[in-house]
């Protein structure tokens, strides 16, 4: 009897230790890398059916990040997101790397999404990042459709100094309002480094808020025409390779039949803007690009940071690889990296 005792109390200690051995190894760490000390905000939208590049967009940016850069992840979702435990997966596997919190935003703008397409309610929850951010002074905006090439940093640290946004042109075209006002200096909202800080201490959030009942079903691209609508006089316009926008493969060179904006490099090599042209809404029949003068030469000497599909997306079969067409050499490799990744 003593004898079963003893044994039965050592199984117990074995089984207690085993347990514990088991604990510890799947004990998730939330520890970051101690030598990771650059934390970079990096903030995307998403729903079920646009989960899917979004992660790759992430991905990309956790490949091509510097030894000492942390990316602090935000994801903004609608109410039915049903993705959390992968993003906890996701989050487990690169814990070192990255932080993954999501902020659930229910059945917000459900029914009050205008504009020519058809978009989703999550298209507008960037307009709120503000708020929803609260405590975090700055962060770098990603649309899913993207693919993040080289560090973030740079772009995390350009100073706003006084103004709400920072962006890049957009490769299309000048936007005209429905007074029939222009825009100046109209950027695309794929990209965007957005003061926090200075949205809340101004209480523009409202502002933009209340933009999106007006007139909304006549927005093109509702929630950039918000963005440029309201933060239009406090608009810092950065460099292209932060948001090169696949669209631009399109040009021999960019705005080759003269566009609303001329660029060019300065002396560090960034592309920046230089000169403003005086466009009527007349010639926006013959205008196909903001961007002139600008060869597919100089964007492959200066490598994009982030690279937007705008256009003929990647994980549609057939688009970007082993296809006829301008600049093929520089696209086609940039396209393939996204289904690598």
């Amino acid at each position: 009897m003593k004898f079963k005792k003893i044994k039965k109390g050592i199984s117990l200690i074995m089984s207690t230790v085993f347990s514990l051995q088991v604990f510890a190894i799947n004990k998730p760490c939330l520890a970051k890398d101690t030598n990771r000390k650059n934390t970079v905000s990096v903030l995307y939208t998403t729903d079920d059916g646009y989960f899917a590049p979004t992660i790759v967009s992430m991905e990309s940016a956790l490949q091509s990040m510097n030894n000492d850069t942390f990316y602090d992840f935000h994801l903004m979702v609608n109410g039915g997101f049903s993705k959390t435990n992968d993003l906890k997966r996701f989050e487990k596997e690169n814990k070192d790397r990255c932080s993954i919190k999501t902020h659930n935003m229910g059945d917000e703008f459900v029914g009050r999404c205008g504009g020519a397409n058809n978009w989703p309610p999550s298209m507008y929850y960037r307009l709120k990042a503000a708020s929803v951010l609260n405590g975090i002074d700055k962060c770098i905006y990603i649309d899913g459709d993207t693919l993040v090439v080289k560090d973030l940093s740079e772009l995390f640290n350009i100073n706003l100094g006084n103004n709400y946004l920072g962006g890049v042109l957009d490769a299309s075209t000048t936007r005209f309002f429905n007074n029939g006002t222009r825009c100046e200096n109209y950027i695309n909202s794929g990209v965007a480094l957005i003061n926090l800080k200075k949205i809340r201490d101004d209480h523009k959030e409202q502002e933009l808020i209340e933009e999106v009942g007006k007139n909304n079903k006549d927005y093109i691209y509702p929630d950039q025409d918000i963005w440029n609508i309201v933060f239009q006089s406090k608009i810092k316009l950065l460099p292209i390779k932060y948001n090169f926008m696949s669209n631009l493969f399109m040009y021999e060179t960019f705005g080759k039949s003269d566009g609303f904006y001329k660029i060019t490099s300065d002396s560090s090599g960034d592309f920046v803007q230089i000169e403003k042209q005086k466009i009527i809404r007349t010639e926006l029949k013959n205008t196909k690009s903001c961007f002139s003068s600008l060869s597919i030469k100089d964007i492959s000497q200066n490598y994009p940071t982030i690279v937007h599909f705008v256009c003929n997306k990647p994980w549609k079969a057939g688009c970007g690889v082993n296809n006829k067409g301008k600049n093929r050499e520089v696209w086609e490799p940039l396209y393939q990296k996204w289904r690598e990744t």
